[in-house]
């Protein structure tokens, strides 16, 4: 299995948002496993081709606006008669704390919505453009308002009677700190000790707001990461077992089989068919 790097925005420390055509020369092959430190969201004005992101595949529609994490599994591609534009973004652009980047998705196959963002996108290009002072502090406002407008416009656009609620902060923390530390421990009592919760609190918030235990959040979550191991990094079975501290392959083996159905091996197997 091949080793994919993490790709970093280039002069990521002089521009910490980067405008471009989705036909532009990327500096990397997009089209195969890759993954990035920084954020990406994509509108597309015409679609065509597909794209995978953390092993769920979507087409490239028209009138659409797709969002990519920093550390997802991803994979673009489109075909030659697709138009559209790439944002690029370092959490450094988003000094504002209380942005609630964890509910940002995609927005599909809805013009008014696409124009409504297509047009705080052209402000924000022509800030880019701009060489005069405060443009850099502009810019980053534009980038604030077209996020929030993009979760302004996934609420109205929800097919629910009931509006889907924020994610509470401390549910925020929670992923965030599995995003840190689910290689070192699974026990939810320490995370509801880092959130200074008790564990039975951290579960009535978890079942509240998604439906499901702090426990199964966190499978989920370690389920997700053995994929992309299984298929970013040159480890072995028994590599991945220990790096994510299972007691032994046997336990790691036993856990996939569980959650999916099948061995780590045949789940590789049609994670890189996903990926062909």
């Amino acid at each position: 299995m091949e080793d994919f790097p993490l790709h970093k925005l280039p002069n990521s420390s002089d521009q910490l948002i980067q405008v471009e055509n989705i036909d532009y020369t990327n500096p990397y092959d997009y089209k195969k496993l890759h993954r990035h430190d920084y954020y990406e969201i994509i509108l597309i004005e015409q679609g065509g081709g597909k794209q995978v992101i953390d092993f769920e595949e979507s087409q490239l529609k028209s009138w659409s606006v797709y969002v990519v994490f920093p550390g997802q599994v991803h994979l673009l591609q489109r075909e030659p008669a697709s138009k559209g534009w790439v944002l690029q973004f370092t959490h450094l652009a988003l000094p504002e704390k209380n942005l609630p980047l964890h509910e940002l998705g995609a927005i599909t196959e809805d013009k008014n919505a696409f124009q409504e963002l297509r047009s705080i996108f052209r402000a924000l290009q022509d800030s880019l453009q701009d060489a005069r002072i405060y443009a850099h502090s502009i810019t980053q406002h534009y980038l604030h308002i077209l996020l929030w407008k993009v979760l302004q416009l996934q609420s109205s656009n929800t097919t629910d009677e009931t509006p889907i609620a924020p994610t509470p902060g401390i549910l925020k923390q929670f992923l965030s700190l599995l995003d840190q530390y689910l290689a070192q421990t699974r026990a939810v009592k320490q995370y509801a000790d880092w959130l200074t919760i008790t564990p039975k609190k951290l579960n009535e918030l978890c079942k509240k707001h998604w439906g499901k235990t702090s426990l199964q959040v966190v499978h989920e979550r370690l389920l997700l990461e053995i994929k992309r191991l299984l298929m970013t990094q040159n480890l072995s079975h028994k590599e991945v077992a220990y790096r994510l501290q299972f007691d032994s392959p046997a336990a790691f083996s036993a856990f996939v089989k569980k959650k999916t159905s099948l061995t780590p091996t045949e789940l590789q197997y049609r994670l890189e068919q996903i990926y062909k």
